[in-house]
C-alpha cells in the first residue's frame, strides 16, 4: 500500500512539473504587453517602427 501511495505521489509530481510551466506560459502569452514594455521596445529597437504587425507580434512574444 505504501508503494502505491509513493508511486502515485511521484506520478502526480511529474505531471505537475510538466503541466505548470506550460500553463504559466500560455497564461503569460494570452495577456497584452505591460504598458511600458511597448515604449521600451520602440526606444531600444530601431527597426520596430518599420515592422509590420506580424513582425511586431513575433518580436513582442518573447518579451511577455
Amino acid at each position: 500500500m505504501e508503494a502505491l501511495v509513493t508511486v502515485s505521489l511521484i506520478v502526480a509530481a511529474l505531471l505537475l512539473a510538466w503541466a505548470v510551466p506550460r500553463w504559466r506560459l500560455r497564461r503569460a502569452l494570452s495577456r497584452p504587453l505591460p504598458p511600458g514594455a511597448q515604449a521600451t521596445i520602440e526606444r531600444n529597437v530601431a527597426q520596430y517602427r518599420g515592422m509590420d504587425a506580424s513582425q511586431r507580434a513575433r518580436l513582442e512574444r518573447p518579451v511577455r
